[in-house]
């Protein structure tokens, strides 16, 4: 049942003859392995389930059998095939994890443009950005026709005037007119821009520092916020459910071997839940290049600000999730799975709770992810997500968010929970001043 053959609450039976009859004794897989036998309600060990029958044949992983045709022993055979390929695949992996040298880069060529739109995923008659690799449907941008002249892409633009060129002051040097990328937001802004901000705050020392820089004291707060929850283990729930979140995020060369374990770990229960997705254009398995944090020169395939989050039970990944947040605004959840024997358990609920908890004490707004139709009524009646709608998706142009084929782009507003959330936190604070004053 650990290996995900058998789940619990599935049905089983044995064939006994008796008297020159056949006689059936059915039962079912308990969470704790236990076959719970119909007629008497008791829990029985395999062995022990068949001497109940009555059977004599001592045999019982052979004569036990699943309601699919598989008998107990089928499982078993299958487990140990499955157990090789497994034992294969995590060496693959965990060379990947372990000795990534190119996990800030990629193979995609800078001055290439992209096949496919970067927000619909889908190929055609696509508009190309003229400063990144980045391509588009015009209809995807609402745009009519090809705009003529050099065109440049939403997330190419400055986030503060919203233009790539730089011409408001008749002496602009070429520092001004560069730009720099917030850590956090991942959005571009002109130097010349910042500057005028900061004069504007009424800053007089103007300092600018390319490798670790943010747009706004809120994407530094986020930055902060989640740096300091790496690999911190909360407890969530009942503490007799010994249940933990933790968000974790791989660095090369910086990740201890324990949590090199855990990233893994996560992987593979992502593996179990989702076939492979290659790109179409570096052939890489974009589940891996988003567990890896991977970078690349195409903002549809960089993937540098994703965190993995997990839910563990006694320290057993059960449910997973990838997220990545652009500052105040908005956090996408591409990627969720939930260990086969643990789903329909709350498990997904406990760890989505947690996150939006989290993100709400940081601020942000809304949350975002790309639903399969099968499980859009899930997230939309269970979770309380709604389907993006053409506005919302162009308030949102800006950024590119990791999605596929066949999928409805969702979205849930948190700002209620901000609101909730700061009034807790002003009559906390109220209270606090209170009590001084007594």
């Amino acid at each position: 049942m650990d290996h995900e053959l058998i789940s619990p609450g599935d049905r089983v039976h044995c064939n006994v003859t008796r008297d020159g009859r056949l006689v059936t004794w059915r039962g079912s897989i308990t969470n704790e392995g236990f076959i719970k036998c119909d007629c008497c309600s008791n829990l029985f060990p395999i062995s022990k389930f068949e001497a109940h029958t009555g059977s004599t044949k001592h045999r019982p992983a052979a004569n036990i059998f699943l309601e699919d045709g598989r008998s107990l022993l089928d499982c078993q055979k299958q487990l140990v095939q499955n157990t090789d390929q497994t034992q294969k695949e995590t060496k693959a992996t965990e060379k990947k994890v372990n000795h990534n040298d190119n996990a800030d880069s990629d193979t995609h060529c800078p001055d290439k443009n992209d096949c496919i739109c970067s927000l619909c995923h889908f190929g055609g008659e696509l508009i190309l950005c003229d400063l990144c690799p980045a391509a588009f449907h015009g209809s995807c941008l609402g745009i009519k026709g090809i705009p003529s002249g050099n065109w440049y892409c939403p997330s190419c633009c400055c986030k503060i005037c919203g233009q790539v060129s730089y011409d408001f002051d008749d002496q602009v040097s070429s520092f001004d007119t560069s730009f720099v990328k917030c850590v956090q937001c991942e959005q571009n802004v002109h130097i010349g821009c910042v500057k005028s901000i900061q004069v504007l705050e009424g800053s007089n020392q103007i300092t600018i520092d390319r490798e670790n820089w943010f747009c706004t004291r809120r994407c530094e707060d986020i930055h902060m916020g989640l740096q300091n929850l790496l690999w911190k283990q909360i407890p969530v729930g009942d503490a007799r459910e010994n249940l933990t979140w933790t968000l974790m995020k791989y660095c090369p060369y910086k990740v201890s071997e324990h949590n090199r374990k855990k990233l893994n770990e996560a992987l593979g229960v992502m593996h179990k839940s989702f076939r492979p997705v290659k790109d179409p254009i570096t052939k890489n398995d974009l589940i891996e290049d988003v567990f890896l944090s991977k970078r690349s020169e195409s903002k549809r395939l960089n993937f540098e600000g994703f965190y993995t989050v997990v839910l563990e039970r006694k320290n057993t990944v059960v449910s997973v999730a990838t997220v990545r947040v652009y500052g105040d605004e908005v956090a996408e959840i591409p990627l969720v799975a939930t260990r086969l024997k643990y789903r329909r358990h709350g498990m997904c609920r406990r760890l989505m709770d947690e996150l939006e908890h989290q993100l709400v004490e940081m601020g942000v707004k809304r949350l975002t992810l790309p639903a399969v139709p099968e499980a859009l009524k899930t997230w939309t009646k269970g979770f309380g997500f709604t389907q993006m709608t053409d506005s919302d998706r162009l308030e949102l142009i800006k950024y590119i968010f990791l999605g596929f084929q066949h999928t409805v782009r969702c979205q849930k507003d948190l700002l209620e929970k901000i609101s909730v959330s700061n009034h807790k936190k002003w009559w906390a604070n109220k209270k606090l001043k209170h009590t001084w004053c007594v």
